[in-house]
């Protein structure tokens, strides 16, 4: 019952109540002395408990499953800091459910003491072997041996470890896929002087931008360039979540391959080096996969984040002097890439105290969030999310400054996007990571040295896209073609072909 009440699923509930009931009365019943029996009658009711308790607020937070992708890599790449950050962000929320399992646990083990001796009442032997049968029998079926909570713990501890473990073998990994470089016949065709940068965003949803139309002024510096930028219009995150996102953004992976599968093909990095271009990476993020396994492919690496205490907050200006480096940087072709801490929960650690515009301000958009039933906590996070996004417009609008001003020859473009969005009381009473819509509508700009008409930039900012073939785009503003290319799929090309989109693998 209280699995159905907190959304499991009336079919993943009563699995888990089949589960636990047969285990109960097997340990009822068995001929074990007293107190051996109570503790674990106790362990058992506990370990439901607590299951339960994960289970509810991972239902009502992210909408998933312990045993899912999503959860895989996170808890597989999450450092201390960003737990911290996490727990913070998400404190009122835990707080609860915390409380909730607290007073299951308590129930369950106060209505165990109460019972009443049950030895004289013990079952023959056949029927104590049937209940240990029906006990086995329950856990040879796969779904319902994921129900008990000593069973899918252990499984899912060992797919954690394993996660952290393949993160230690990402320079194999990195050399068997610059093994594929060759046989990809990667060709320039570009002039001598060629420069392309890539900024990737975090965790911004592009419905608060009000260069998208928001009610709040959280994007006035981009705004002001609206005239020479392609703001494309409708583009979805080819994930919810930052790897796996970057994964499909930078490789041949997509949303159609298997949700674990580590590409092994070249990454945009690799094909660019091979095409002759000097290669940057540069970085706020404290991110072990990504800066294992994408950064280190780069000829310049410049990784500010390196990881502190929660309270030292790493704000993204710090980029600053690396990027003006590698703008200053003499190679005729670059490929610069740079990833920002953006709006990651927590909202708050994500700008300065100056850009604190929003809190408590009571206009039309914190007026209409309460009038669609927001919690008062959902409508100042929402306050500090836009905070965090009127930061980062200073941010990408200042990148973008400086990237138009430098002189010289030959084509220069500058994308911007970001790896996800963000649910902040766009759809009910949350405020975070999410697989719904929300995570997945991001913005997307370019800036472009080559000269372009308003109607051309009008028609590429109607162009529907889904961020898992950005390769091909990449490929294409580098000037790079392979052997078995795919150019309909860049989004800027005039070979540009509608693919079919959606959200999570394959959807």
């Amino acid at each position: 019952a209280l699995g159905w009440l907190f959304d499991l699923g009336l079919r993943d509930a009563s699995k888990m109540a089949l589960v636990f009931l047969s285990g109960a009365w097997l340990l009822m019943f068995l001929p074990l002395p007293a107190r051996p029996r109570a503790v674990a009658e106790d362990l058992w009711r506990l370990s439901f408990a607590l299951d339960l308790m994960l289970r509810a607020s991972l239902m009502g937070l992210y909408r998933t499953q312990p045993d899912s992708a999503l959860v895989l890599e996170a808890i597989g790449n999450t450092s201390e800091v960003e737990a911290w950050e996490f727990m913070h962000h998400n404190a009122a929320r835990l707080g609860l459910y915390v409380l909730l399992g607290l007073g299951f646990a308590a129930v369950a083990l106060e209505s165990r003491r109460r019972r009443r001796c049950i030895g004289s009442h013990a079952p023959r032997r056949w029927r104590l072997a049937m209940l240990m049968l029906l006990f086995a029998a329950l856990h040879v079926n796969s779904t319902l041996r994921a129900s008990n909570p000593f069973a899918s713990w252990w499984t899912q501890a060992t797919g954690y470890k394993d996660y952290q473990a393949h993160i230690g073998l990402l320079a194999a990994i990195r050399e068997a896929s610059a093994k594929r470089v060759e046989p990809l016949d990667v060709r320039y065709d570009g002039p001598a002087r060629n420069t392309l940068a890539f900024v990737i965003g975090e965790s911004v949803n592009r419905n608060d931008w009000s260069l998208y139309g928001y009610g709040r002024t959280t994007s006035p510096l981009l705004q002001r360039r609206a005239g020479e930028l392609v703001v494309f219009r409708d583009v979805l995150a080819a994930y919810p979540a930052t790897v796996g996102a970057v994964q499909m953004m930078l490789t041949c992976k997509d949303r159609h391959s298997l949700p674990g599968a580590e590409p092994l093909c070249p990454s945009v990095t690799m094909l660019a080096k091979a095409a002759g271009y000097k290669t940057f990476w540069i970085s706020n993020q404290h991110d072990r996969y990504i800066n294992k396994r994408f950064a280190q492919e780069a000829d310049v690496r410049q990784l500010v984040n390196t990881g502190g205490r929660r309270g030292d907050r790493s704000l993204d200006e710090r980029l600053g002097p690396a990027w003006q480096a590698a703008l200053d940087d003499p190679a005729p072709r670059k490929l610069i890439i740079v990833h920002l801490l953006g709006a990651h929960p927590n909202y708050a650690d994500r700008r300065p105290d100056a850009f604190a515009r929003f809190n408590g301000i009571g206009d039309s958009v914190s007026r209409r969030l309460r009038q669609e039933g927001r919690m008062p906590w959902i409508v100042a996070q929402r306050d500090e999310y836009d905070n965090a996004l009127l930061y980062h417009d200073h941010v990408v609008a200042g990148l973008l400054e400086k990237f138009v001003r430098v002189p010289g020859e030959g084509p220069r473009n500058f994308l911007y996007t970001s790896d996800h969005g963000q649910e902040v009381g766009h759809t009910r009473n949350y405020a975070g990571h999410t697989d719904e819509l929300p995570g997945y509508e991001v913005p997307m700009l370019l800036w472009t040295s080559t000269p372009m008409e308003r109607a051309e930039r009008d028609e590429l900012a109607a162009r529907p896209y889904q961020n898992d073939l950005l390769e091909w785009t990449l490929l294409d503003l580098l000037g790079i073609s392979i052997k078995g290319g795919e150019p309909w799929h860049s989004v800027v090309g005039p070979a540009f072909r509608e693919s079919p989109r959606g959200l999570g693998w394959g959807g």
